[in-house]
């Protein structure tokens, strides 16, 4: 299912709904729920659009159903805080989905998505959202959450932006690790052992979740100093924010489409694959993504290595050589223990300035911190 939903957003059909302004918000129509199917829709659309009289916004409304409205929050008055906390959990909750033939991907456990147009789960923003739950004693939707994205990376091989198949081609700052230990902070029945089923999965998949960032590491050289995710620097290897395709985005194509309407031809792809890849970082949209710091246009998100995906791998790597440590699972420990220190020496030389005693973003690019 999830390929014909991602032949309809290449589609002519759905390039000309999206040009056409039909709907205010690109992300409408990319969530439209065919009356049939994807590939009913297209050839029907092929077999009339030529035709006297054709109307697109009558066709669209035969052929699609329009995802529901975002409902206002309820801002009824609560006792506490705490109650319209609590209150807000139950409006924003999810239930398993049932057969899904969208582009939504299905997810087997409950959860909670963020509001309004974003009516799928999302993917760092659900580490944030595990604090408070974790805080209102709702563990058990926080691993309900994370076997979602369990789930979905076993389906797609990442876990995604978020459950929409339009964003299969990026991730989001790779928290799984800070959700397992918050897990193991607020459940006792979940612990670091080889036979707890939890924690096996978990710790799987956070190593599947390092190997998509670290993927082409292997092809670096003094020559080829990037691929995907890894960036050779000096000898160091660091990460930047990426997505595998570049083209204009599902949710927001002719808004994508717009912004490079000034742009060179051979300039597009970079364009495309920055924005994207800004929205992979959660940070979509900020400054720090700016050649110029103002205007969108000039994003070169693929330039820069950032502080916050660097130091949150560092984590990643931390942890892993813990775990493997405790699991007498010696080679692997020393493997992480000893990509950790290199980390930390890489973010030490190119992300730390010692005369603002800061923290800064390094474009590789231009060869000089963001400041």
């Amino acid at each position: 299912m999830m390929q014909r939903s991602l032949d309809f957003f290449t589609s002519e059909l759905f390039h000309d709904v999206q040009m056409a302004r039909l709907f205010t918000d690109s992300k409408t129509f990319a969530d439209a729920v065919p009356k049939q199917n994807y590939k009913t829709a297209i050839s029907a659309y092929n077999l009339v659009k030529n035709s006297n009289g054709f109307d697109l916004a009558v066709f669209v409304n035969s052929h699609f159903k329009m995802p529901i409205a975002p409902v206002p929050m309820d801002l009824r008055q609560q006792d506490t805080l705490l109650d319209y906390i609590s209150h807000q959990w139950h409006a924003l909750a999810r239930k398993p989905d049932g057969a899904v033939f969208s582009s939504l991907i299905g997810l087997k456990h409950p959860y909670i998505v963020p509001g309004g147009r974003f009516r799928e789960i999302y993917y760092w923003d659900s580490y944030f959202t595990s604090l408070g739950l974790a805080i209102s004693g709702q563990v058990d939707m926080v691993k309900s959450m994370v076997k979602n994205f369990i789930d979905i990376q076993e389906h797609v091989g990442l876990i995604p932006n978020g459950n929409r198949s339009y964003y299969h081609t990026r991730t989001q700052p790779p928290v799984l690790a800070l959700l397992l230990e918050l897990v193991l902070q607020h459940d006792s029945d979940v612990s670091i052992d080889s036979d707890n089923p939890f924690f096996s999965k978990c710790l799987s998949a956070i190593e599947q979740e390092y190997q998509v960032w670290m993927d082409g590491e292997n092809l670096l050289s003094d020559s080829q100093t990037s691929h995907r995710r890894v960036v050779r620097i000096d000898g160091y290897c660091l990460n930047r924010y990426w997505d595998d395709a570049a083209t204009p985005r599902a949710e927001s194509y002719r808004e994508d489409i717009e912004l490079t309407a000034h742009l060179p031809q051979a300039e597009r792809a970079d364009f495309y694959r920055s924005i994207r890849a800004a929205c992979e970082s959660g940070w979509d949209f900020s400054s720090r993504w700016l050649k110029d710091g103002e205007t969108l246009a000039s994003i070169h998100t693929i330039d820069i290595l950032p502080i916050d995906l660097n130091a949150l791998l560092y984590k990643v790597e931390h942890d892993l050589a813990e775990y493997f440590s405790k699991l007498k699972q010696t080679q692997k420990a020393q493997n992480y223990a000893q990509r950790a220190r290199r980390r930390a020496q890489a973010i030490q030389t190119y992300l730390w300035d010692a005369d603002a005693a800061w923290y800064f973003d390094y474009d590789f690019v231009a060869k000089q911190a963001k400041t």
